[in-house]
């Protein structure tokens, strides 16, 4: 369960840990939507112009990336 603390205002608020984890989660699923288009092939088409495949290739990357870091992110002064 992730970790949330009551502040003073009523609200729950989310640590910089919690938070670094879940865009690491939200850019792993980026990254799979990004590979399965690579492999299947999937056209993307804006405004009339396609996106060629090898964008969705540097995208993987990216995306996986941030997701890595993100899903190891540690408490601050503890690394």
């Amino acid at each position: 369960m992730p970790k949330t603390e009551k502040s003073n205002s009523g609200r729950l608020t989310i640590t910089a840990t919690t938070f670094s984890r879940l865009a690491g989660v939200i850019f792993f699923l980026v990254a799979i939507v990004q590979l399965k288009r690579l492999t299947q092939g999937w056209v993307i088409t804006v405004d009339g112009q396609q996106i060629p495949l090898w964008v969705s290739g540097i995208m993987f990357v990216v995306a996986l990336s941030l997701g890595y870091l993100g899903s190891t992110a540690r408490p601050d002064g503890k690394g």
